[in-house]
């Protein structure tokens, strides 16, 4: 079987740091948008550390049967007002964050336009993310589905799932000060976001000691 040279990742939402630290590692990420969706992953959820612990943001999907949809199928829905809660709940959690505003000038957008599809929303996302890191990689989108017998690089498809307590065992992660230190152990592997509101500029150097 002929090897593609791909380094392939699932299309998440501002993603938790090891596969942030994946990312980065890489000129060129190719996002999947064939994959079938993953209910309960980071596709449509991420981690954000607020004043009652971690909390779980989740992007309104339509009502079906998104499990045997490819990704670039599943749709979003707007009418449950999903974007006003996440970014209250993100302000809630990081306004005291000390790059809070240094940031939030390039996330704030998202939650201020109609995305249609999941997948164009991450794939948005992962943009502001990567400029937020000062990064330019090319980022492209699958032409059909690969297995993992066919990808020659890195194939990050099925490393994460949304499972707290497996994410809290991963090793690598040095602590940093979080917005609630005083009231709550080090909380690794949040989302992305976590660590650029609270680290700022030494976000992309933490990333590459994972």
């Amino acid at each position: 079987m002929d090897q593609i040279k791909l380094n392939i990742f699932p299309a998440t939402i501002f993603p938790p740091l090891h596969i942030c630290s994946s990312l980065v590692r890489v000129d060129e990420i190719t996002i999947d948008v064939h994959e079938h969706y993953v209910k309960k992953s980071y596709r449509n959820r991420y981690d954000i550390l607020g004043p009652n612990g971690v909390h779980t943001l989740s992007i309104s999907l339509i009502k079906g049967k998104n499990a045997q949809l490819p990704m670039r199928e599943v749709r979003i829905a707007n009418h449950q007002n999903w974007q006003q809660r996440h970014y209250k709940s993100i302000k809630a959690a990081y306004g005291n964050a000390p790059y809070y505003d240094h940031f939030i000038d390039e996330i704030q957008p998202l939650f201020h336009t109609k995305f249609n599809f999941l997948v164009d929303f991450n794939i948005i996302s992962l943009q502001s993310i990567l400029k937020c890191l000062s990064l330019s990689n090319e980022i492209n989108k699958t032409e059909r589905y690969y297995t993992s017998e066919e990808i020659q690089h890195a194939d990050i498809r099925n490393a994460f799932h949304s499972d707290r307590n497996q994410l809290s065992k991963s090793p690598g992660q040095q602590k940093y000060i979080q917005v609630f230190s005083d009231r709550f152990e080090f909380e690794p592997n949040l989302s992305i976001l976590d660590l650029l509101f609270c680290k700022g500029p030494e976000s992309l150097s933490y990333l590459t000691q994972i």
